[in-house]
Formats: structure tokens, C-alpha cells, sequence
């Protein structure tokens, strides 16, 4: 992949549960990957009803560098370069090639 095509950036970070120590609790967030570049696009014929039958609500792709530790259950932090950040719940990660070269993220974005 050429680096040009990898023109966004993006965080991944864990969500866990923590307590405060009076009884209640909260999130935090673990980064695990910072500012990483991507290509965030939305998705669009094929690929949107394809995403749509795993989850109704998945609506954009995060095309990005091999990486371990990357699930289901993390969030990515797109960084739009056209103002603020825009939060986004990752529904499924795919090696498309099967050679740890790309992750394909399929994701909806947190309102």
C-alpha cells in the first residue's frame, strides 16, 4: 500500500470499566495505537449492504497497517482534519489479503 493512500489519522484505544472507590463506576481509555495513518472512507453499494448484515448500523471502512491487539470491542478516534474528532465503535476487523499486511475496520460511529 503507498503511504499516500494513508492520509488520515486515527487512535485505537481500549475502553475499561473502572472504579472510583466509592461504588461507582467509569470508563477509561487505553491507547493502543496513537495517531496511527489510515484511510478513513464510507462505505457505499456492495460494501455498505455487506457491513449492513453484520451490523445494520456500520457505515464507515479504516483502512490501516497490520497491527496486533486490534478487536471488536475498541474504539478509534478519528482525528478529521476538517475540524474535531469523530468517535467510532469498531464492529469487525478483517485481514483482506491474509498476510498481516492491512486491517480493514468496519465501524459506526458513536452519536
Amino acid at each position: 500500500m503507498q503511504a499516500g493512500v494513508l492520509r488520515h489519522r486515527v487512535t485505537i484505544s481500549t475502553l475499561t470499566e473502572t472504579s472510583d472507590g466509592k461504588g461507582s463506576y467509569g470508563e477509561a481509555e487505553t491507547p493502543v495505537a496513537i495517531r496511527e495513518p489510515a484511510e478513513v472512507m464510507p462505505l457505499s453499494g456492495r460494501e455498505l449492504e455487506r457491513a449492513r448484515q453484520i451490523d445494520p448500523r456500520l457505515s464507515l471502512r479504516v483502512v490501516l497497517r497490520h497491527r496486533r491487539g486490534v478487536a471488536v470491542r475498541q474504539q478509534v478516534v478519528y482525528h478529521d482534519p476538517r475540524g474535531g474528532d469523530r468517535v467510532l465503535e469498531i464492529g469487525s476487523v478483517m485481514d483482506p489479503d491474509e498476510r498481516g499486511v492491512l486491517l480493514e475496520l468496519l465501524c459506526k460511529e458513536r452519536v
